[in-house]
């Protein structure tokens, strides 16, 4: 089994966190994996992971990324869940008390979750 196809949590695989250039890089923060669990756990049901780790050339290439993005670090993900909506998916997020960041996207359908870093909650 390739590095890429290992399982890195009971429900999520290192292959989700991949960077989406295809460079091959797919490092994830262990905390970020517990707060993903943690929301799993309170969804019941599968978190998808739209966006994992991001190298510097991919986070340059993502619109409105900040240069100083927790994806370069392996420490953010953009999450959906089938059924839910971004206000109902980051008020759980916020519920797992594991994520310092939560940011929701409503117009792209997703919420930001990202750990390690200062307290913020935003609406883009």
């Amino acid at each position: 089994m390739s590095i890429i196809n290992e399982q890195v949590s009971p429900h999520f695989s290192r292959a989700e966190f991949a960077c989406k250039c295809g460079c091959g890089c797919c490092p994830v923060d262990s905390r970020l994996l517990d707060g993903l669990e943690a929301l799993r756990t309170l969804c019941d049901m599968p978190v998808m992971v739209n966006s994992g780790f991001r190298c510097p050339k991919h986070n340059s290439d993502v619109p409105g990324s900040s240069p100083n993005s927790r994806h370069m670090v392996a420490c953010a993900a953009d999450v959906v869940v089938a059924g839910i909506t971004v206000d109902q998916l980051a008020e759980l997020a916020e519920k797992t008390g594991l994520f310092s960041g939560i940011g929701k996207y409503p117009d792209k359908g997703f919420v930001h979750v990202e750990v390690g870093w200062r307290h913020s909650r935003w609406v883009k």
